[in-house]
């Protein structure tokens, strides 16, 4: 390294003046470089140049085992040799994480830098104790809305392990909330226990429900998730199956086929999206005749039910244009152009001159308080002139009002409030659960993701409850996130759904994000809402 790298000196020699000198002395010091090797626990080399990563994080709170202030990412190089600059660095807690493929990812101590001398790191990563291969999709809809996947689970571990697994299935269709989130076992919500001999690999079929009476063009997308039996912030395997596609099989019947490369089917759709295709207001309105020939040009305006006038613009109404992918979809779930946000007046224009043939259809959604409202589909060519559409958002039966979130409580009992509200005129029957997405945690394999229910822990029971016509319902609750080592992050959704129908969810919100620290008597929980959140 250049001398002149790690040392503050003024850009110029000649007007160095004692007042501009003694700035100077002022400005901060060079800081400690952070650096070290990266290797394979096994062979001791290390791994081939582009394939791992590593990452340096600040520690925000004192005492953190997990840090997650996210400060710079490098490739080791062909040694597996990497530095972090230190020049920017401010005295504080730091720590190292190193990932690469089919390997554990591995964390360092967290370090203190306070000097400018370096610190050194090394990282040797193991192997991931378990492998998934030979998947198979579902291939039929089978009665009640399940399918059955298949794959193998193969030990790399020198002992014998009690495993968990299970799905998580993230349900689109024409329903109030737009989407359900949930996760599923084998034939059931509880995860799948499974005993895996040292070396033995087990063929396993998961039998997971993923919904029933869906519009042809709905889907379910479905990830698997190994850990440890328990443990689910401990996952050793996050896996992408291939997503579920309903189709119609005539009368009131579903089929469903596979989608063997999601990836690049979202891509090659993503490159046909065109810009701008949806605005607020009702632009060049004036001067478009009503008998205008060419590709159709709509004006609407969105309202609400219950008022029959625009939603309030907190309420964030945003209207897409989405695009079918099948000849009798019903429900259109690939997005044409970039979503309009809709301004006091609720009115919106979309300009099809741009678009090319094919089948489409408007989504109308709300931030909060509303259901989502799926347009009719129409065919370009086929559709032309100008059409004037008023779209009606109805009120999300079961709303909620308020949530009272803990701060600083022990992670064992994190005391959490939700003021649910019926806003029909019968008594409703609900299912209520945490959808709880990891960004920091003890992980081997990407973000683990799991629901909350009774107990407060992962994987617990649905909470159920009945919501009185047109009154409100205070659901008192408990969050035990004791598992989670200090600095774990991350952030909930709350699902009201059918008691009868996980894939049928009534509404969510988004509750916020949790931060589990050390505190003089043990573990605390701390929830704040998330910036984009309506509900406070």
């Amino acid at each position: 390294m250049l001398l002149t790298s790690r040392f503050w000196r003024p850009a110029s020699r000649l007007a160095l003046t004692a007042t501009a000198l003694a700035s100077a002395l002022l400005l901060p010091t060079a800081r400690a470089d952070v650096l070290g090797v990266l290797t394979d626990a096994v062979t001791g080399q290390p791994f081939p140049e582009g394939l791992p990563f590593v990452q340096l994080l600040s520690c925000l709170n004192t005492g953190d085992k997990l840090c997650s202030g996210w400060i710079a990412a490098v490739n080791p190089d062909a040694s597996g040799a990497f530095r972090f600059d230190g020049s920017t660095l401010a005295p504080g807690s730091y720590q190292v994480t190193g990932w690469s493929d089919g390997h554990e990812q591995k964390r360092s101590k967290p370090f203190t830098i306070t000097g400018t001398e370096d610190h050194s790191v090394n990282l040797a990563l193991a192997m991931v104790p378990v492998t998934v291969s030979d998947i198979q999709g579902c291939e039929t809809l089978e009665a009640g809305g399940y399918c059955t996947v298949h794959y193998r689970l193969t030990s790399q571990s020198s002992e014998q392990q009690q495993l968990q697994v299970w799905a998580m299935v993230d349900a689109n269709s024409a329903i109030p909330a737009g989407w359900s989130e949930y996760e599923w076992g084998n034939d059931s919500a509880k995860p799948m226990v499974v005993t895996l001999g040292a070396g033995k690999s087990k063929l396993l079929s998961q039998r997971i429900y993923v919904g029933t009476g869906m519009p042809s063009g709905a889907y379910s997308s479905l990830s698997l998730f190994v850990s440890p039996k328990g443990k689910p912030q401990e996952t050793l395997i996050t896996e992408m199956l291939p997503t579920v596609l309903f189709t119609a099989t005539g009368g009131s019947g579903n089929g469903l086929r596979i989608e063997t490369d999601p990836r690049a089917k979202a891509q090659a759709m993503a490159a046909m999206k065109q810009a701008r295709l949806v605005r607020k207001g009702w632009e060049g309105k004036a001067q478009v005749q009503a008998a205008a020939s060419g590709k159709l040009t709509i004006y609407g305006q969105v309202i609400g039910a219950d008022t029959g006038a625009a939603l309030p613009v907190e309420d964030k109404p945003q209207v897409e244009l989405m695009r079918c992918e099948m000849p009798d979809d019903t429900y259109c779930r690939w997005l044409q152009s970039d979503p309009a946000t809709l301004d006091e007046t609720g009115k919106f224009t979309v300009h099809m001159s741009n678009a090319p043939a094919g089948r489409y259809q408007l989504h109308v959604i709300a931030g909060a308080h509303y259901g989502q409202s799926v347009q009719p589909v129409f065919d370009l060519p086929g559709a032309e002139g100008t059409k004037l559409l008023k779209v009606t958002l109805p009120r999300l039966a079961i709303d909620l009002d308020a949530v009272e979130r803990c701060t600083a409580a022990p992670a064992d009992n994190c005391p959490m409030r939700y003021t649910l509200r019926n806003t029909t005129s019968q008594d409703i029957s609900a299912a209520v659960w945490l959808y709880t997405y990891g960004v920091q945690s003890k992980s081997q394999a990407g973000t683990p993701i799991y629901d909350i229910g009774q107990n407060g822990k992962a994987h617990g029971q649905k909470i159920l409850v009945t919501v009185p016509a047109g009154q409100t319902y205070e659901l008192a609750s408990k969050l035990d996130l004791s598992d989670l080592a200090p600095g774990s992050t991350g952030w909930m959704r709350l699902f009201i759904g059918d008691p009868s129908d996980a894939a049928q969810a009534i509404s969510y919100t988004h509750i916020g994000n949790y931060t589990v620290s050390a505190g003089a008597e043990g573990r605390t929980l701390t929830v704040v809402p998330r910036p984009d959140v309506i509900i406070h």
